[in-house]
């Protein structure tokens, strides 16, 4: 097994994909909050992923405590309000993102079908992982050009944005009844309230356990920053 790569090397590169996020921040359509990091947990990051600036993913990382697109998904970045990606060991994948309701963004290495890199999702309503069929650099193009809200469509309840825009960075909503039931199928029929991200994770995480063995065994609980501070 080779050494790792010095986080200069990783730094300086050629052709750094940051400016490329930010032309895609500058043209989305969708509101797009950049949550501020700190140099040393950006760095941090980079190194523990071994990903290079010239990456969508470590120009993320170096650059960004994450994203907020449309009030609705958080990507991880460098940490801060939010974990630093990579910050909790997974097996065979890492989590990249969160949606409000609890759903998971993560890419593969060897835990599921298909090539290492392809991006996943864990639905809520589903308890299932399932293929996106991108790349993370292609699910930001995708997302930020305005698909998110397709992808999302059929989850929205009249006026969410405003119920989004009360939740913090580390906060979800929960739905009940949740959505993996047949009565809570319409999230306009449910009542709402905004929790913890970690809660709302154990919740779908327990319940996936339970009926069927489905849930991502290795999604561990994780704390809100302000509580790992």
């Amino acid at each position: 097994m080779s050494a790792p790569r010095p986080v200069e090397e990783l730094v300086d590169v050629d052709r750094p994909a940051w400016p490329w996020v930010q032309g895609l921040i500058a043209k989305s359509e969708l509101s797009v909050e950049v949550l501020p990091v700190g140099p040393e947990s950006a760095q941090r990051t980079l190194h523990r992923l071994q990903v290079t600036a010239g990456s969508a993913l470590g120009a993320i990382a170096l650059h960004t405590g994450g994203l907020i697109i449309d009030n609705w998904v958080r990507l991880l970045g460098g940490g801060g309000a939010l974990p630093a990606l990579g910050e909790y060991e997974e097996v065979g994948k890492m989590t990249v993102g969160y949606d409000l309701l609890g759903g998971r963004f993560a890419l593969n290495g060897t835990a599921l079908d298909g090539p290492p890199g392809g991006l996943w999702y864990w639905a809520p309503d589903t308890l299932e992982w399932e293929s996106i069929d991108s790349t993370y650099s292609g699910m930001l193009e995708w997302f930020l050009g305005g698909a998110l809200t397709k992808f999302y469509a059929d989850c929205y309840w009249p006026d969410w944005r405003s119920e989004a825009v009360r939740a913090a960075p580390w906060e979800g909503i929960t739905l009940f009844p949740p959505p993996f039931t047949k009565e809570g199928t319409k999230a306009d029929q449910v009542r709402r309230k905004i929790v913890d991200m970690s809660l709302l994770l154990d919740l779908y995480v327990d319940t996936a356990r339970q009926l069927a063995g489905k849930g991502p065994d290795d999604l561990v609980a994780v704390q809100a920053p302000a509580a790992r501070a």
